[in-house]
């Protein structure tokens, strides 16, 4: 009789790693067992690697322009859910919370595979409809090891990437003609220019009103607070620079946040989220630029509406 041991189909050298893995949900309709997989969760209890879905625009093909607020939501809570996982990688294997609702954890199963990354990615592009796998490249394979040492302060810049597109969605849906008023970046849903970090950004230039967008999220709300503050700063050097020209036009920053009765949000998460609103309006002043805390998509983009309109 043969007997068949591990040495008969041995690991590759460089070995698999053990792992647990969980989908992370999203429930559109409150109540329903309908659901989609947004994300990935590979950790070995030491680190952990989360995929994302990729494809969140796909919901527009179920719910139209009513999408944005439910890709928002689901983007606030990967990113957070991200920031959390930094700090304990087995967040995923107790009882977590999420910051949005509709967002869960589904079962977690034990796996082996080349590795965390590999294993969340290869589940995910097998199991979600809102997930294209990239094609296999040296130079893809570049870009995912950069992006797996990305710190903590990249997920509030792709949430703000992310709300610009939103709003260009929104906008240019009731009037076409503001979408030249909105930013090259926006326009080519370009992630930002980080080797050009000494330059003027403004997401949107209209002919009454400029401004800046950004997301002020609960959890790791410290690099949120950064690039708003960075963002203002744009504004007044674009508005210094403006001064004395023919064109006087108002100069906002325009902030998304969740709302203080959110029952995902606990007091704590409340209150830190409205103090930086307080103090950042503060600071705003000082330089003469209006900051405008906002609640959704649609409220800022029937802002910018009202504004050109004016």
């Amino acid at each position: 009789m043969i007997k068949l041991t591990q040495t008969v189909f041995p690991y590759p050298d460089q070995g698999f790693v053990r792992a647990k893995r969980t989908p992370v949900l999203y429930q559109p309709l409150l109540g329903s067992p309908e659901q989609f997989v947004v994300g990935a969760i590979a950790f070995d209890g030491s680190k952990s690697h989360m995929e994302r879905a990729n494809r969140l625009n796909r919901l527009e093909c179920f719910y139209g322009s009513q999408a944005a607020g439910a890709i928002l939501a689901i983007e606030i809570s990967l990113d957070e859910l991200a920031a959390d996982l930094a700090v304990d990688p087995s967040l995923s294997d107790s009882e977590y919370q999420t910051p949005t609702s509709g967002i869960m954890l589904g079962a977690t199963q034990d796996v082996e595979g080349p590795s965390l990354a590999a294993i969340a990615r290869s589940w995910l592009a097998g199991m979600s409809s809102l997930y294209a796998a990239p094609q296999e490249s040296a130079n893809l394979a570049v870009a995912y090891t950069e992006l797996d040492l990305l710190d903590d302060g990249v997920a509030s810049e792709r949430a703000s990437d992310r709300l610009g597109g939103m709003l260009l969605r929104y906008v240019t849906a009731r009037n076409p003609k503001l979408k030249t008023a909105f930013s090259r970046d926006i326009l080519t849903n370009a992630q930002r220019r980080r080797g050009h970090a000494h330059g003027v950004h403004i997401d949107f230039s209209g002919s009454k009103l400029v401004a800046n967008f950004a997301v002020l999220s609960p959890n790791g709300y410290t690099a949120s607070i950064d690039r708003i503050k960075r963002r203002m700063w744009d504004l007044k050097v674009f508005r210094d620079d403006e001064r004395g020209g023919l064109l006087q036009r108002e100069h906002e920053m325009l902030v998304q946040h969740p709302p203080a009765n959110d029952p995902q949000l606990n007091q704590r998460q409340v209150d830190k989220i409205f103090d930086s609103v307080r103090e950042l309006e503060r600071q705003a002043d000082q330089e003469e630029i209006r900051f405008r805390p906002m609640l959704s998509v649609a409220q800022i983009g029937d802002h910018l509406l009202q504004k050109e309109a004016a």
